[in-house]
């Protein structure tokens, strides 16, 4: 082991699953009350955060899926071509049951892919141009 520097640097020995007694227990701390030492002010930017958080829609992952579109691609809501369902296929990118929409980023402009009413090689990109 030259050159290895060990991870336990206090030499006690650390069993699998056990924690020093130094460390709290979760149950210790409240996970829902605030500490009553927090101040007033810090409190209300706390409520105004998570009112914003409740009224915004969660984040969707945009995949990067400029390197499937064809070379003659051009932008616009369209039929996805077949070469770009295929590579995404490839890549586990297209949309399905358990994600029936997806968002790609196609060389710096955004779109939603859906499955069309034709089956899973049926994919519509309706795109967002940037304004």
């Amino acid at each position: 082991m030259k050159g290895r520097i060990p991870l336990n640097l206090s030499g006690a020995t650390v069993h699998f699953g056990s924690r020093p007694e130094s460390v709290s227990q979760p149950s210790a701390q409240p996970a829902n009350r605030p500490s009553p030492a927090l101040p007033a002010q810090m409190t209300e930017q706390v409520a105004l955060a998570s009112g914003i958080a409740e009224t915004t829609p969660p984040a969707r992952k945009i995949y990067a899926a400029s390197f499937a579109v064809p070379e003659g691609f051009s932008h616009g809501t369209q039929p996805a071509p077949i070469t770009m369902i295929s590579k995404l296929d490839r890549w586990g990118l297209l949309p399905d049951a358990a994600q029936p929409m997806k968002q790609y980023d196609v060389r710096g402009e955004l779109y939603t892919a859906l499955v069309g009413p034709g089956g899973p090689n049926d994919i519509r990109l309706i795109h967002h141009p940037q304004m």
